[in-house]
This record gives C-alpha cells, sequence and structure tokens, in this order.
C-alpha cells in the first residue's frame, strides 16, 4: 500500500522561506537608499537657478546655494534646449518627487529628487 503524503507543510514552508528572503531584500535596499528630498517655498522663490544635464535630469541650484538632481519618469525633449521652466509644486508650497517641470508645452514628471551639494 502507498503512503500518502502531505504536501502542504512543504509548500507553507517554501512560500514561508520566500517572504523572509524578500523582506530582507527590500529592507537592506530600503535602509541604503537616500531619503526623498524636498525644496520648500518653491512657490515663493527659493529655487534661483536651474541647468538641464539631459533630458532626463536637470540641477536645481536654490537660494541658499543647495543643490538638487531632478530625474524625470519621461524624456523632457525641449529641456536642454529652453530658457524658461515652470515648476509644479505641492498645495503647499514646496517641490519634491510629486511635483513636475513644465517645458513649453511638455509636463515632465519628476521620478526622483536627490539632494547633491
Amino acid at each position: 500500500m502507498k503512503q500518502r503524503t502531505n504536501i502542504i507543510p512543504k509548500f507553507a514552508a517554501a512560500i514561508l522561506t520566500v517572504g523572509i528572503v524578500t523582506g530582507l531584500f527590500i529592507g537592506l535596499n530600503s535602509a541604503n537608499a537616500s531619503p526623498s528630498a524636498s525644496i520648500s517655498f518653491a512657490n515663493f522663490g527659493s529655487i534661483k537657478d536651474w541647468k538641464a544635464e539631459s533630458s532626463r535630469s536637470m540641477v536645481i541650484t536654490t537660494t541658499s546655494g543647495d543643490k538638487y538632481r531632478a530625474t524625470f519618469l519621461n524624456n523632457c525633449h525641449s529641456l536642454p534646449f529652453s530658457d524658461t521652466v515652470g515648476f509644479v509644486t505641492s498645495p503647499g508650497g514646496s517641490f519634491d518627487k510629486f511635483g513636475a517641470v513644465l517645458v513649453r508645452d511638455q509636463k515632465c514628471t519628476i521620478r526622483s529628487l536627490e539632494r547633491i551639494g
């Protein structure tokens, strides 16, 4: 007579192992990630200057001399050739990773904003 084995405990152990490994991986990555930056009072003139690095990123300088790199979700094709941009801020007036940059007729959504100096 054949003996039946119950695969449920083995399956549960495999799922638990995958969950633990995934949790450790996420925890290690978030510990090494730099916190998201924010430029306060951007709608009141705290942004002094900006420079396009490419169609995918720009460097923003504040009136206090801090520098930030904004990286976009999409290509901001007109950015390298534009003299003016508009900054879309939060309702509180800060510019962060939830903002956007308006360049000519294109809205360039921010993917990340990090302080670089």
